[in-house]
């Protein structure tokens, strides 16, 4: 009988649709023993399949439509259907409860196909994770008519299949990256089993380049040969970059206001292998200028290990001229780890002015050191540009004995002499950065910088047989301490703690205010007294993105300084 009252509401459904969907969106009641009242639809087709999947979630699946009245669905909710045993078969990956683990789907409570469906799409999304694409599922219900219900038993068949083989990582939209370095980068390799595979880890290794200002959401797909490729849309950053920094000293002691300022260009993944150059060029008042120059190769001769080659040269007028030569391997560890061994030689020579006998020593003494050394970084962020959370932490050490021209006679101990002439040193730099989001916009970030070379001392304990201050660090200006001058500081243990409050204006714009504490150790030398000092700075700043890239303008301040005569500092960054 529910067969011919079923066909008589397919054909009144049949016979009033065109009407109802002339009368547009409307409340269809519906009636019938522990139904729902009203439903919204335009048709009396659409109201009869809302009633009907409404009732299908709440265990009814067997309900029907009798009959169809004026905006009205008259319905027989049927027997509620129960879900009995739940059995999975079929399954070696893991056991019956790990199998069903994330399904709603439960026994002793109402039965519901879709439910069941969208369970076991979930458990082919894990074995797609395992690799194995080509799974198979499907539910066998068994129905046991009891009492006023109907006791539904579902056997899960499943067909595990075999792990698929990887094609490697192809990068849609990237003119110039290889699939060959966005495999490597993304740890997966072409022939390897795609198991486990991990799209999250995928982008985030690739969002950790650099190379692109848009990493998506990584898609299987088939090849002809029946491998699977991974796809990631992506957008190239661009291949090189032009960064400039300004800053405006005011007149101070009867100088007028100077402009310092340093320039930056970054070529970035020019042939597709992830390889990239970079060049600074720094000019600062005192004819003082600095060459930097850095080449990296990510996987060496095609293997997981990084080069860097690195030249740094510095000339500072008559005092004295500096060049270091270091190179670096590195291996990832882990994402976002990694470990560095270097090596490193550098050589200080006097100018005429450096020379100088002062009390008795020499200003700077001609020297040159092997450093070798070992480096860990570890970068842990949710964007590489303006983070509003994590972590990141750098922390190198390396030592050598530095050979130094003879002493003067007046240091007359040989063992002071030879101590003077090759003491042992060992030099550390550490950088920390932490990234805390307080509100929505709002976020605070802090940092510690700092430098440290410790050298041998002979037994008279005489400064100028520990240190030059052609070895020694340089510090303040718009990276260090920004209410300060360029380098104006000296020392062989220099840092700073520092924290800023962020406001954010979009995804890379904010606006932020600063403060700077900075510490200076400077050791005795025959031109100055050994000294500690601690240096106070804070001001505020903006970051904007433009068409042409990121601006950064920095007002910075000193509590010597009155709030007229502040450092401005201001960065561009060019796309090239």
């Amino acid at each position: 009988m529910a067969n011919v009252w079923h066909k008589i509401a397919v054909a009144l459904l049949a016979g009033v649709a065109t009407g109802a969907a002339a009368q547009g969106a409307a409340a269809w009641k519906v009636q019938g023993s522990g139904v729902p009242d009203t439903v919204i639809a335009n048709t009396a087709v659409d109201a009869t399949r809302l009633a009907l999947a409404e009732l299908a979630t709440d265990g009814y699946g067997l309900a029907a439509v009798d009959s169809v009245g004026d905006a009205t669905l008259y319905v027989s909710p049927g027997p509620l259907l129960m879900l009995g045993r739940l059995d999975v078969v079929g399954v070696t990956l893991w056991d019956d409860r790990e199998a069903r683990s994330g399904w709603t789907a439960r026994a002793g409570e109402p039965y519901h196909a879709g439910a069941v469906a969208a369970d076991l799409d979930h458990l082919l999304s894990r074995y797609a994770a395992r690799g194995r694409l080509d799974a198979r599922a499907v539910a066998r219900p068994t129905f046991t008519p009891e009492d006023s219900t109907v006791r539904v038993d579902v056997t899960v068949e499943v067909d595990e299949g075999p792990i698929a083989e990887s094609a490697g990582v192809e990068l849609v939209g990237s003119v110039r990256s290889t699939r060959r370095f966005a495999s490597r980068v993304a740890e997966v390799a072409p022939g390897s089993p795609l198991d486990p595979y991990e799209p999250d880890a995928v982008r985030r290794n690739l969002e950790a380049t650099g190379l692109y200002i848009e990493v998506g959401r990584p898609e299987l797909a088939r090849e002809a040969d029946r491998r699977v490729v991974v796809r990631v849309p992506v957008r190239d950053a661009p291949p090189g970059a032009f960064d400039i920094v300004l800053g405006y000293l005011p007149p101070s002691a009867g100088s007028p206001g100077r402009v310092v300022g340093s320039g930056r260009l970054a070529l970035r993944n020019p042939f597709g292998g992830g390889r990239s150059g970079e060049l600074v060029l720094v000019r600062n008042p005192g004819l003082v200028s600095r060459l930097d120059v850095t080449l990296r190769d990510p996987f060496v001769l095609g293997q997981p290990l990084a080069l860097d080659v690195a030249f740094a040269g510095e000339s500072r007028d008559s005092t004295f001229s500096r060049q270091q030569l270091q190179a670096g391997l590195g291996v990832r560890l882990a994402q976002g780890t990694t470990v560095t061994a270097t090596v490193a030689r550098e050589a200080v020579s006097p100018g005429r002015f450096g020379a100088a006998v002062v009390n008795g020593a020499p200003r700077v003494r001609g020297s040159d050191v092997w450093f070798t050394g070992l480096g860990l970084g570890f970068v842990r962020v949710d964007r590489r540009l303006a983070p509003r959370r994590g972590v990141v932490l750098g922390v190198s050490v390396a030592q050598g004995i530095r050979r130094r021209t003879a002493l003067l006679d007046s240091l007359v101990s040989d063992s002071v002499r030879a101590q003077a002439q090759a003491p042992r040193q060992q030099r550390l730099r550490g950088e920390v950065r932490g990234y805390l989001p307080v509100t929505h916009r709002l976020g605070l970030v802090t940092g510690l910088d700092a430098r440290l070379l410790v050298s041998g001392r002979g037994r008279g304990g005489e400064g100028a047989v520990a240190y030059e201050e052609g070895e020694l660090f340089r510090f303040g200006g718009a990276q260090t301490l920004r209410g300060y001058d360029e380098d104006a500081f000296l020392g062989n243990a220099v840092g700073r703690v520092w924290g800023e409050v962020r406001a954010s204006l979009d995804a890379v714009s904010y606006a932020f205010g600063f403060v700077d504490v900075g510490y200076v150790a400077t050791p005795a030398l025959p031109t100055r007294a050994a000294s500690r000092e601690v240096y106070p700075g804070y001001g505020a700043g903006l970051q904007l993105a433009t068409g042409l890239g990121p601006v950064t303008v920095t007002y910075a301040l000193n509590p010597d300084l009155p709030v007229g005569r502040g450092k401005v500092h201001v960065g561009l960054s060019l796309g090239l």
